[in-house]
């Protein structure tokens, strides 16, 4: 009896488990990795706003600022759902400030930092995660 409730549970749960995720439809990368990793993700199509030195892609994005100057009003303008900064490139200041000025209910995700290839592996996969795009078994 324990393992047909199990079992059941189980399928509830792979079946459900991708309507938990959030789906982001409006993404502003504030750092050109960032840019980089959405794309490979195949999320092109949903980057709004990108930072200077991105990879621009197959269709038009804004540019909000660089990697440690970024428009505020502009990020805010564009009505994201997500923006998506790094601890290593971005100002603290700058993501405290978008905080402040959530009147959208957008999600600020902050990628920690990278000091070998295997934490840019992990943050790719923990942004991949973030984003429906991998699930961890």
């Amino acid at each position: 009896m324990n393992s047909k409730i199990f079992f059941i549970i189980l399928m509830l749960f792979l079946f459900f488990s991708k309507s938990f995720c959030k789906e982001y439809k409006r993404i502003i990368s504030l750092a050109p990795s960032v840019t980089q990793s959405l794309y490979e993700l195949g999320l092109e199509s949903f980057v709004k706003g990108i930072t200077t030195f991105s990879k621009k892609g197959t269709t038009k994005k804004e540019i909000v600022g660089n990697l440690l100057e970024q428009d505020i009003e502009k990020i805010i303008y564009l009505k994201p759902d997500l923006i998506i900064a790094t601890k290593d490139g971005n100002i603290q200041r700058t993501v405290d400030m978008l905080k402040q000025h959530n009147y959208n209910g957008f999600d600020i995700y902050v990628m920690e930092s990278a000091q070998s290839f295997d934490d840019i592996c992990t943050n790719f996969l923990k942004l991949a995660e973030k984003l429906g795009k991998y699930r961890v078994c």
